[in-house]
């Protein structure tokens, strides 16, 4: 990159971090250029250390403690730029299990411009007996609709591990198509309904501006996965929605502190993390990567025994994740899904077919896949119904 003296260049968006694996995890952080114009490289330095400490300084309003990161025990320079929208993202390795670190990134200059401190921590390793687990669950989060109160709830609670988001992370909707933003200063940005990379990197953009979900992001890792909304309402896998879902990807892994993939229109987030032997978390992909036809409303096309809301690759690779748990010794098998599992239905007739159940068979699969392995333990996380 270019030399910067640290003037006009800004962290508007935060910090966050996410995947964290027992050795590592993914530091997250967008610069903004001096000028909208500003289309050259930059570097961006990330810092990570062991501990905080406070330190005084002089303010406009006398001398202040203020908290500052530790000894730094790695530390790396990377570029960024417009092609991807100014957004930086780092694999940091060789890390300790269960373990809390903090991390900032800085612009180095003259002076250096710095984002702000993110805390993280990563998961015990595979073998080891813990006895608890809190995790903050949460989905749906339109911004349109109002504040973001949990999450400035959850950034204060010491006691979470992680927090997991099911899906709708954005919502692509013009202002009043789904909720009416500008009486409360939330007009969605742009103000049209999300098709392009510039539409859906402007909407992350926006929502990560937010101080509560900033807050979120700092005090904790997180482990996603997307529903239909960072996309499209009720899209599913077919090639006729493939420009629509390869921008929305793109931009979604931009913006996410999400472990990279292939950005096109097979980009995988279906993992698992293994918390000790407690708890075997399995994120899934019920919507882009193998769902055929969604909120069908004839019961013939939705019973069909071929029906599939994972794909074939993915439900075979599920089913050996949860053996896998299952012979490993792992007590808990946790299930994050955009969708609710569980047959949901109001005078005998489901209440939405864009869940599980309007896919019978595939349900009917893993079912049967639980109870003919002998599989205990199995909770389904849910986003939405």
């Amino acid at each position: 990159g270019e030399e910067v003296e640290g003037l006009g260049w800004t962290f508007l968006h935060g910090i966050a971090s996410g995947d964290p694996l027992s050795d590592s995890v993914i530091l997250w952080t967008k610069v903004t250029p001096p000028s909208p114009s500003f289309s050259s490289p930059i570097g961006v330095r990330y810092e990570v250390s062991a501990t905080t400490t406070f330190v005084e300084v002089d303010t406009p309003y006398g001398r202040q403690r203020q908290l500052r990161l530790g000894p730094v025990i790695q530390h790396g320079d990377v570029v960024t730029g417009p092609e991807v929208d100014y957004t930086v993202k780092v694999d940091v390795r060789g890390l300790e299990p269960s373990t809390k670190y903090f991390y900032r990134f800085l612009i180095p200059g003259t002076p250096p411009v710095y984002s702000p401190l993110g805390q993280t921590r990563t998961l015990p390793s595979a073998e080891e007996d813990i006895e608890h687990l809190t995790l903050a669950v949460v989905s749906c989060s339109n911004a349109a609709m109002g504040f973001f109160n949990s999450y400035g709830n959850i950034a204060t609670r010491e006691e979470v591990d992680v927090v997991v988001h099911l899906g709708d992370y954005i919502y692509e909707y013009a202002d009043g198509e789904f909720g009416y933003g500008a009486p409360i200063g939330r007009t969605p940005e742009p103000n049209v309904n999300l098709r392009t990379l510039h539409d859906y990197r402007t909407r992350h953009a926006q929502y990560k501006r937010d101080p509560d979900l900033q807050a979120a992001h700092a005090a904790h890792p997180w482990i996603v996965i997307w529903d239909d909304h960072e996309f499209a309402d009720n899209i599913d896998g077919r090639p006729e929605h493939a420009a629509r879902v390869a921008a929305g990807m793109r931009a979604y892994f931009e913006y996410l502190p999400i472990r990279e993939r292939t950005v096109d229109r097979d980009g995988r987030i279906y993992r698992t993390f293994q918390f000790g032997r407690l708890v075997d978390l399995v994120m899934l992909d019920t919507r882009i990567v193998g769902r055929d036809e969604t909120d069908l409303r004839s019961w013939s096309l939705i019973s069909n025994p071929n029906r599939t809301i994972l794909g074939d690759v993915q439900e075979q690779w599920f089913k050996t994740e949860l053996t896998k748990s299952q012979h490993r010794g792992a007590h808990w098998r946790f299930i994050g899904n955009q969708v609710v599992f569980s047959p949901l239905h109001l005078m005998g007739h489901p209440v939405g077919v864009d869940s599980w159940d309007g896919y019978p068979a595939a349900r009917a699969r893993i079912v049967e896949h639980i109870r003919g392995e002998g599989i205990g333990n199995v909770v389904f996380l849910t986003g939405e119904y």
